[in-house]
């Protein structure tokens, strides 16, 4: 990693007032200096599958239990909280809670149209001391607040408001992010300019920044549900277009902590200037445009985050050493002989966190000629099992 140096900037500028007539305040906050990432996804040993080892002390799998009622069709995102797995299930609408062993803790399924009931789910995030799950909803135009236990607590209306993402900053109180689509509603005064990021309480809407122009293209960007992630008690917003990492101060303003630059990249798409999609498509087919995928994790001793370069590949930057490891698009199990996806799920100090399915555990353990269907970890097998999760324990 090396230093580059930003001026400090603190504006406060009023641009306008929306419909509700609050104010509009843009705040632009960047911090003397941020750590930049170079890697070059061509630096990858291409004999064969990466060893995790190299970051990991063991791997373990956790099989989810299945049944009639517990049936987890799509993983589409992860929370680890106090030892649950919360899952968000795209395929059933549901959030499901499972313990440390894999056993169904409960079950949120309340997709409707009735006052305690979500139309559907466009994001999830917990509230870290409570547990409690907050649903988005874009058809529903709100945030729907339960418990883990799936009770009904609150509705906070997001009227005219439309997000990528979201995240809890306290009590009541939202982080907001939205990178395709033009929330009318809350800036028509100030079209076509729009802010990528801001905050939501039950009162007001503040804190603008990441001020962009909209145009019409944007509507065919590819959106994550995974733009903020958490590192201890600090949150993280990830910008996948610009590759920029912040770091959400105790009053929502961001701080830039990272920024990562892709060796390849002749084009390097940013909300600075205008997004050129049509070159986007164009450096994608010639192989040179890679781009952030999921999340960006922090962990006392790494910095780990998936980026796509035709296909998911892996990298870690051990932040005592400095050194970076492209792990790359094929990882190795070198403890249990098995393959590792390298889409990353969530992260927190210990683990790094997946799924794999039990198919296709099943073929790999067949191909290998292993006493059919078993493994010591988690005994027999079936296609029709839910996803199995996979731990992999970081070193220290």
């Amino acid at each position: 990693m090396r230093k580059c140096n930003f001026y400090i900037l603190l504006v406060f500028c009023m641009l306008s007032s929306c419909k509700r007539g609050t104010v509009i305040r843009e705040l632009i906050v960047d911090n003397s200096s941020c750590n930049i990432i170079s890697i070059n996804p061509k630096d990858i040993d291409k004999s064969g599958r990466t060893k995790i080892s190299l970051i990991s002390d063991e791997v373990l799998y956790i099989p989810l239990e299945t049944s009639e009622d517990v049936l987890v069709g799509n993983v589409k995102k992860m929370v680890v909280w106090n030892g649950y797995y919360i899952i968000w299930d795209s395929m059933s609408e549901a959030i499901f809670c499972f313990d440390a062993e894999g056993k169904l803790h409960s079950k949120i399924k309340k997709q409707g149209m009735g006052p305690e009931e979500y139309p559907r789910i466009s994001d999830f995030t917990i509230d870290k001391k409570t547990g409690h799950v907050h649903i988005y909803s874009d058809v529903g135009q709100a945030i729907y607040e339960y418990s883990l236990k799936g009770g009904f607590i609150q509705k906070t209306a997001m009227d005219g408001i439309i997000l990528s993402s979201i995240a809890l900053l306290k009590k009541d109180t939202y982080l907001c992010y939205g990178e395709k689509l033009p929330n009318a509603v809350l800036f028509e005064d100030i079209l076509p300019d729009h802010f990528r990021y801001f905050i939501k309480s039950k009162d007001s809407i503040y804190n603008y920044q990441l001020k962009y122009r909209y145009e019409d293209n944007y509507r065919r960007l590819v959106l994550s549900k995974k733009n903020f992630s958490f590192y201890n008690d600090t949150i993280l917003l990830t910008e996948f277009y610009g590759a920029n990492i912040y770091k959400v101060g105790l009053d929502g303003a961001l701080t830039l902590r990272y920024n990562v630059d892709f060796m390849t990249n002749q084009y390097h798409p940013s909300f600075t200037d205008r997004l050129d999609l049509a070159l986007m498509e164009k450096e994608k087919k010639s192989g040179r445009l890679a781009m952030l995928y999921n999340a960006f994790y922090e962990t006392d001793r790494y910095l780990v985050f998936n980026y796509s370069w035709g296909i998911v590949g892996l990298a870690c930057v051990d932040k005592e050493t400095k050194k970076i490891y492209n792990l790359g698009f094929f990882l190795e199990d070198d403890y249990n002989d098995l393959s590792l996806h390298s889409s990353i799920l969530y992260a927190d100090n210990d683990y790094l966190y997946q799924t794999k399915e039990p198919s296709q555990l099943l073929r790999e353990i067949k191909r290998k000629n292993r006493k059919s269907g078993k493994l010591p970890e988690f005994g027999k097998l079936s296609e029709d099992m839910n996803p199995i999760i996979v731990k992999i324990k970081l070193k220290k």
